[in-house]
């Protein structure tokens, strides 16, 4: 090759080498971009899809809503959704699904009553045949919460003089006394008959009487689960050891947690509102707003479950798989979309998803959504 050739060649060459460089990146990018155009679309149909399902929750929150505000409170409730009446302090009436325990309950008010008091004195200084007598004779009163105190402290005086056979009888009396509860030191009232059924299984168990005693704490385990009493956690917690070896409600507690951590914060500082609390399987949703008297407000509780239903009912025609987040990213609640799709939790994140904020219709979440069919 002459050097003339040469010195032609090299440059054609590099010019074919560029435009090869030039035709492969061009190819790639139309390959990208090919490939990357339905996953663009698809978000967009998500984010599409989102606002729909959104509206319908904000629809259903403000259903809630409407039932809080009857001045009544006996409208209907969400299936499963609880009423609750409070003031900034406590707990004043529940309506619907009983929770297993509840942030604060109001405190009996004891009139004063003076055969109470003596007696009461007489215990202290350790006068049980005067703490006897009195308390028995305060045990007559008309009133409710002095008469439950009087007979409690009658089956106490009893017992510490040694006369079991007396005291059982007492804390039998007091087991009837179903709208009682027994202050204690510390601010908590306990249920009288939960007190009455604890006390006589003690008894029982100093008499060597196993079955009674048995009995008695099948009282107890009865009344936790079914929820007959209003109770705080604390005295939820000082009675569990008379729960048998079923477990307890795993939804129950907690609803009755998400209320009492999350929700009841909430409820004392802001007159009005709508949230989310729990974690996957065991999410609840919460509306509440001041009631009619002004001096109470109403809350609304129910689980997520309840609250998506319609919600769903959307995602699932529009072949849509949906969870809920908190803005970090964890995930409160999730959903199915139409029949025989994955488990949500195999959906990653980022893989053609698309996020909605919740913010305009009241909630401090964001709903997550994917394709059924990915």
């Amino acid at each position: 090759m002459t050097p003339v050739l040469r010195t032609r060649l090299i440059p054609a060459l590099a010019l074919l080498a560029s435009a090869s460089i030039l035709v492969v990146g061009w190819v790639a990018w139309r390959f990208y971009q090919a490939r990357n155009q339905p996953l663009t679309v698809e978000v967009d149909r998500l984010t599409e899809t989102g606002a729909l399902v959104a509206r319908e929750i904000g629809a259903e929150l403000d259903r809630w809503e409407a039932m809080a505000a009857r001045d009544d409170n006996l409208g209907s409730l969400p299936p499963a959704g609880t009423l609750l009446v409070f003031d900034t302090n406590a707990v004043i009436a529940v309506r619907g699904e009983s929770l297993a325990y509840y942030p604060a309950i109001a405190k009996s008010e004891a009139r004063a009553d003076d055969r109470l008091i003596r007696a009461q004195a007489a215990e202290r200084a350790g006068n049980l045949d005067k703490a006897i007598a009195e308390y028995r004779d305060a045990a007559t009163s008309t009133a409710r919460t002095p008469r439950a105190l009087a007979t409690a402290g009658l089956g106490r005086t009893l017992r510490a003089k040694g006369n079991r056979g007396d005291a059982l009888v007492a804390y039998n009396e007091l087991a009837q006394m179903d709208e009682a509860r027994i202050n204690t030191i510390d601010g908590h009232g306990y249920p009288a008959p939960l007190l009455a059924y604890r006390e006589r299984q003690a008894i029982f168990l100093e008499l060597g009487d196993t079955a009674s005693a048995e009995r008695e704490r099948a009282r107890m385990d009865l009344a936790l689960r079914g929820r007959l009493y209003m109770i705080d956690r604390q005295t939820f917690e000082f009675f569990e050891p008379a729960l048998g070896s079923e477990p307890y409600s795993k939804s129950l507690l907690a609803r009755a947690d998400a209320v009492s951590t999350e929700f009841w914060p909430r409820w004392r500082a802001t007159p009005t509102g709508r949230a989310l609390a729990g974690r996957p399987g065991y999410a609840v949703a919460a509306v509440w707003r001041p009631s009619s008297a002004g001096s109470t407000s109403i809350a609304i509780v129910a689980p997520v479950d309840v609250l998506m239903e319609q919600a769903l009912n959307v995602a699932s025609r529009l072949s849509t798989t949906v969870a809920l987040e908190d803005f970090e990213g964890r995930r409160i609640w999730s959903g199915g979309g139409v029949q025989g799709t994955a488990p949500i939790s195999q959906a990653a994140p980022d893989e053609g998803s698309a996020s909605v904020t919740l913010k305009e219709i009241g909630l401090s979440a964001r709903l997550r959504l994917w394709l059924s069919n990915r």
